[in-house]
């Protein structure tokens, strides 16, 4: 099984969490979509990941799906995004991930997300603290190390792995 793991982010939770997933995924590439464009053909899984800020995907990934929506429909597909706040969780995936893609997807986990208020700059760094504000008492945004080791379980033990073709 040939293992892709292709993200996009802004100040590197989602390549830091790419990263953690790959060591759970041996044999796994990642590509970080903002330096490259991965060839897809020689992969029967591919993960996507990326960022989302203000509700929305990081529009790197969201291109990158609709350029390739065709051969990914064809393909075994997971998910992951980056958010520090996962409250809401399902919704963003439903509102950033096209349906014909999540509704086929052998898994999808909200791996969390990092705030380091010192790299951030101007309307960035105004807008953590007022989320951080709104947060109140609740624990700093952190990575979820076992969504992470779930969705790679989900990917190595997917009952259809074995015949490698998509479900759909």
């Amino acid at each position: 099984m040939s293992i892709l793991i292709v993200f996009a982010g802004k100040n590197g939770t989602t390549k830091k969490c790419a990263a953690l997933l790959q060591e759970q995924l041996p044999g796994s590439r990642v590509v970080d979509l903002i330096e490259d464009a991965p060839d897809l053909t020689d992969s029967d899984t591919i993960i996507i990941g990326g960022c989302i800020r203000m509700g929305q995907l990081h529009k790197t990934v969201r291109k990158f799906m609709e350029a390739n929506a065709a051969i990914l429909s064809e393909k075994r597909l997971a998910f992951f995004l980056c958010s520090g706040f996962t409250d809401n969780a399902e919704e963003m995936f439903k509102n950033n991930i096209p349906s014909y893609l999540l509704k086929f997807s052998i898994a999808h986990e909200a791996f969390g997300g990092e705030l380091h208020m010192e790299q951030l700059r101007g309307m960035d760094k105004w807008i953590a603290k007022m989320g951080r504000r709104a947060m109140g008492d609740r624990p700093a945004p952190h990575i979820f190390e076992e969504n992470i080791a779930r969705l790679a379980q989900a990917v190595l033990h997917d009952p259809d792995a074995a015949e490698s073709s998509p479900a759909h």
